[in-house]
């Protein structure tokens, strides 16, 4: 039995052997098969051969690897998917309102789902809502850039404007590839972790932002979200702090899971001095009181847009709560985010009603005063022992300033050994090697981004962010109306981001100033829409 089996078997695969490498001609007319030579169907088994070996080998690792690691297994697939979106044939509608809702959703879920709750699949890595949403957002970019000239029209366009900030964030990706090859000799796994993440997060939020934000109603819309996000977090805040523990820990449903790398962050930092630290929805109470810090300037932009006298006092309401969740975080950065934010806001804002309405006492007031004003808040933060601790810190958080200078006296000449490319993606703090207790930390984005990519993408990074700085300034300065408080917004937000970033490294609300920067294009578009060409000077005559 076993010996007719084996004989069976044996013409079986010795008749798919001649069926490879005899010709057939058994094919519908009027079409006929090109007869193929001996060489070549043996290279096309040996082809087969290969590919079989191939699958053996994925399945291979795909059964060995931990399930953090498999996922790059899906480059070879993530390859052959953009050449085949490359080779998409021309469409008369590409995807472009499925791309701009993701970005819109991107925008709420980035702040009101907490990042460290994830989809949990058995036997496949961790899905946060994050990614859930970037994926398709990205895809639809791609696609829509593959089959659709129109698109590729209205993104050079948009871009065109102003062609230094695409061209600096193009040469910020360029660093950031070359970058992965100097993590070769550390842990590349971090580093294509974070880079991947980086360009869903920074690169691919910037362009789509572009492209949507082109008028003031999409740019009031993202408005909204923050503004509205920003309340929510706030409060969940405030009763956090009451409750003095994270609302939903114990309330998690089973296909969700809370990322165990995490933990020591949720947990490690919930008192200081005896007071709960507030989180929100964010990972530590830095990130949340950075975010309502970047988020105040909002209200204001309210409040000079309204006349109403009740929602006036409304939104200074909201101003107090923002304060009062930021005070409860225990974080000094948010605080010196909160008035650096609005001191800026307030003197732009003066300026520019001083040269725009000439016979306003307002705008010449507030200016004049605003001297008088710095010199007394800086008595204050050096005299009043409460406003002192909360701004500059107390015996409690000497510790961290002095591991801060440590951490910056010690980088500086890192960064000099590799100026040009730095050590690759997220490895900042494994190559600085300055230990917080039992683990390694840096506190400063600053010198993250020295380490992680050089002097090089250090001023492509920041370079970017001042450009815009500077682009809105000349807006705010040569417009009147809504045309000017948009810019004056960005510029409020983007100024804090920078200052905080000095002491802080941690990236959770990092995807922001990508999206100012699209919206700063989308601003340029509009003064060129309305003038014919973009401001010539940064004050009024």
């Amino acid at each position: 039995m076993v010996r007719n089996l084996t004989s069976l078997a044996a013409m079986k695969l010795w008749s798919f052997f001649l069926a490879l490498v005899q010709p057939r001609y058994e094919v519908l007319a009027p079409y006929s098969r090109q007869w193929m030579p001996l060489r070549g169907k043996l290279l096309s088994l040996i082809g087969l051969a290969i590919l079989l070996g191939i699958g053996m080998m994925y399945g291979f690792y795909a059964a060995v690897l931990p399930p953090n690691m498999r996922v790059y297994l899906l480059a070879p697939i993530a390859i052959i998917l953009l050449l085949v979106i490359w080779t998409l044939p021309d469409q008369v509608n590409p995807p472009t309102r499925l791309m701009i809702r993701c970005f819109f959703l991107f925008v709420a879920i980035s702040v009101v789902w907490p990042d460290y709750i994830a989809i949990s699949i058995p036997g496949m890595p961790w899905i946060s809502m994050r990614r859930l949403v970037l994926a398709p957002m990205a895809l639809c970019l791609l696609i829509s850039l593959s089959v659709s000239k129109p698109f590729r029209g209205e993104m050079r366009d948009a871009l065109g404007i102003y062609p230094p900030l695409p061209k600096m964030m193009v040469g910020f990706l360029i660093i950031q590839t070359a970058s992965l090859s100097m993590a070769v000799m550390g842990d590349i796994t971090v580093s294509v972790k974070n880079y991947i993440n980086y360009q869903f997060l920074w690169t691919a939020v910037f362009f789509v932002s572009a492209y949507t934000l082109r008028s003031e109603e999409s740019i009031l819309r993202l408005i909204k979200i923050f503004f509205i996000t920003a309340v929510v977090v706030a409060v969940i805040g405030i009763i956090e702090s009451r409750e003095q523990q994270v609302l939903w820990m114990d309330h998690i449903p089973s296909f969700l899971q809370v990322d165990p790398k995490m933990l020591d962050q949720i947990y490690g930092t919930r008192f200081r001095d005896g007071l709960y630290r507030t989180k929100s929805t964010f990972t530590n109470p830095l990130p949340f009181a950075e975010f309502l810090a970047l988020s105040s300037p909002i209200l204001l932009f309210y409040i000079i847009r309204t006349k109403s006298i009740f929602l006036i006092a409304g939104l200074i309401l909201l101003d107090i709560i923002f304060l009062y969740a930021i005070l409860s975080t225990q974080a000094r950065l948010g605080n010196l985010g909160f008035l650096v934010s609005h001191a800026i806001f307030g003197l732009l804002w003066g300026l520019r009603r001083w040269k725009t309405s000439r016979f306003s006492l307002i705008g010449p007031a507030m200016s004049l005063a605003y001297p008088g004003f710095l010199i007394a808040l800086c008595l204050a933060i050096m005299t009043v022992s409460s406003i002192n601790n909360r701004v500059l810190g107390s015996s409690s958080t000497q510790g961290s300033d002095n591991a801060r200078r440590e951490q910056v006296a010690k980088g500086l000449p890192i960064i000099a050994k590799s100026p040009i490319f730095g050590y690759g993606p997220g490895r900042a703090a494994g190559v600085l090697g300055f230990k917080n207790y039992t683990f390694v930390t840096i506190d400063s984005y600053m010198l993250s981004i020295g380490l992680d990519y050089g002097a090089v993408g250090f001023i492509l990074f920041y370079g970017m962010f001042l450009l815009t700085i500077y682009w809105c300034f000349r807006l705010l300065m040569m417009e009147e109306g809504l045309a000017s408080d948009l810019p004056l917004l960005i510029v409020s937000m983007m100024s804090a981001f920078i200052l905080i970033k000095s002491v802080l490294s941690q990236e959770d609300n990092n995807s922001i100033p990508f999206i100012l920067m699209g919206a700063t294009l989308g601003l340029l578009n509009m003064y060129k829409k309305r003038h014919g060409a973009l401001p010539t000077a940064a004050w009024p005559s």
